[in-house]
């Protein structure tokens, strides 16, 4: 069995990864959920953009995590891929963040790893 931890600290993670905040170029900006609903909204015209490799990992680390957010054991490997896999996203926003001094950018990473830690060392 999950521990309500676990599954609370999961449920924190994976919200955090979607709550990741992004700013470019001027007076662009988006949440991580909204630049996937409108990539799958408008990928299956154009391929393309869904086999970009900041696309593909993070998407399956985030199916990883949803798996083991449901799974009746814990599998601690599956946890550090896909939280590995999400994590090269979340630490690209992290780093932006603090090379821009973003005070925005940086709140969801440090909940994302802050969770991401409390799951794997919660019993």
């Amino acid at each position: 069995m999950i521990s309500t931890q676990k599954r609370l600290g999961l449920l924190v993670a994976i919200l955090s990864f979607l709550g990741c905040y992004l700013e470019w170029g001027q007076g662009q900006r988006a949440f991580i959920y909204q630049v996937a609903v409108d990539l799958f909204r408008k990928g299956f015209n154009n391929s393309d953009s869904l086999s970009h490799p900041l696309v593909l990992l993070p998407f399956a680390g985030l199916l990883l995590l949803l798996y083991c957010l449901f799974a009746r054991q814990f599998s601690k490997r599956l946890f550090l891929i896909g939280a590995g896999m999400v994590g090269l996203l979340v630490f690209f926003v992290l780093l932006s963040g603090l090379l821009s001094a973003n005070l925005k950018m940086l709140i969801a990473p440090v909940l994302f790893f802050g969770s991401a830690g409390v799951v794997l060392w919660s019993r």
